[in-house]
């Protein structure tokens, strides 16, 4: 049933993705990270990012796939929100008494919330929905994780997943009720100071039709990789040194699994947004007109295009792709290496999510004060 879950979060968001890098563990394969959602290349926690708050909203968008046996829809109005700052971590607040020690720490928080609703369909895509073929779906999925800076190497401390989803439960559905499946659960996550292992729990909630029970436990964080929070994902990815060469192997620790799971995280090509394009007038409306040109001297907004796939020798799974704005100027980095477009493809070729940035309301870190 856990693997059930894994599936989901896989699926549905930034929220609850497949990848991580940095973080803990004793692996010596570390990745060098930055703070690119800074101004400048300072790898600490800015002074400066206290009581500010980074707020980027995108807008979503459902492709549907290629699976005759039944379809999903995806009505207007889908919204994904992450909200990126700094706060204080109280490690007597712990909810597990061997982590709980007398100590405070200054780390960044990320909250994400992905809300959308929509209707699964028994049938090809040609059929019409009915009352008796179909099955209406109100989804919502948020995040709270707290993690160090990238110069701690984004070490998670804590995590939060609430996740209410209607899911499509097998490839070929044989009936309307067995087609998808509702959950309603938490899971939470409390690492211990050295991040070697982490203790979570899960909850059920009212609408949950599996039979996986509340149960808490505890896993070992060994991995040959770094590793961090699974709902770090693209917050992480930020902080890497993207190039049109840049491939690695990092691990995530997903709580609906029990375990550590390693993904491939690649940069094989770059993309440029010109004046036209409505993107480059949300990100010039935040940050400022271009100081980037083409060798035509046009203003542009260059992007890197990063895949991300489970690193399994038998069975990869989908492949997720982000955008990200480049970083043309460590020192002056306009466009804080911006997760700009994310395409998600659902289970069971049913479809892709496509999450197209769609307003940024603020940065965090306005000036260049600084602490560790």
């Amino acid at each position: 049933m856990k693997k059930k879950i894994l599936k989901i979060l896989a699926v549905t968001a930034c929220a609850a993705c497949v990848v991580g890098m940095a973080g803990c563990s004793s692996s010596d394969s570390g990745i060098s990270l930055d703070s690119f959602w800074y101004v400048d290349s300072y790898a600490g926690i800015q002074n400066s990012a206290i009581g500010t708050e980074e707020v980027l909203v995108y807008d979503v968008d459902f492709t549907t796939g290629g699976n005759t046996s039944y379809y999903v829809t995806v009505n207007d109005g889908a919204s994904y929100t992450t909200k990126f700052g700094v706060t204080e971590y109280n490690w007597n607040n712990v909810d597990y008494t061997a982590y709980k020690t007398d100590a405070t720490e200054t780390v960044y928080y990320l909250e994400t919330s992905l809300v959308y609703s929509g209707t699964y369909v028994y049938g090809s895509s040609s059929t019409t929905a009915t009352t008796d073929n179909s099955v209406d779906f109100d989804n919502e999925i948020t995040t709270v994780t707290y993690f160090r800076s990238a110069r701690n190497k984004l070490t998670p401390v804590y995590s939060y997943s609430y996740v209410h989803s209607t899911s499509p439960n097998a490839y070929t559905a044989t009936s309307v009720s067995n087609m998808c499946v509702e959950l309603e659960y938490e899971y939470t996550v409390y690492y211990n100071k050295s991040c070697s292992e982490a203790y979570y729990s899960y909850e059920k909630g009212t609408n949950d039709k599996n039979s996986i029970e509340n149960y808490t436990d505890t896993a070992s964080l060994s991995s040959d990789y770094t590793l961090f929070d699974n709902n770090e994902i693209y917050t992480a990815i930020r902080g890497m040194n993207l190039s049109s060469s840049f491939s690695e192997t990092v691990s995530l620790f997903i709580p609906a699994d029990g375990g550590i799971t390693d993904v491939s995280v690649s940069c094989s090509s770059t993309g440029t947004i010109y004046e036209t394009d409505t993107m480059y007038s949300v990100l010039s409306a935040a940050y400022g007109t271009s100081k980037t040109t083409d060798d035509d001297g046009n203003k542009v907004i260059n992007y890197n295009i990063v895949d991300v796939t489970n690193a399994a020798d038998t069975y990869s799974g989908v492949t997720q792709t982000a955008w990200y704005a480049s970083v043309e100027n460590e020192n002056d980095n306009q466009y804080r290496a911006t997760l700009l477009y994310l395409a998600i493809p659902l289970s069971y070729d049913l479809g892709t999510f496509e999450y197209t940035l769609s307003d940024v309301d603020d940065v965090i870190a306005p000036d260049n004060s600084v602490s560790e």
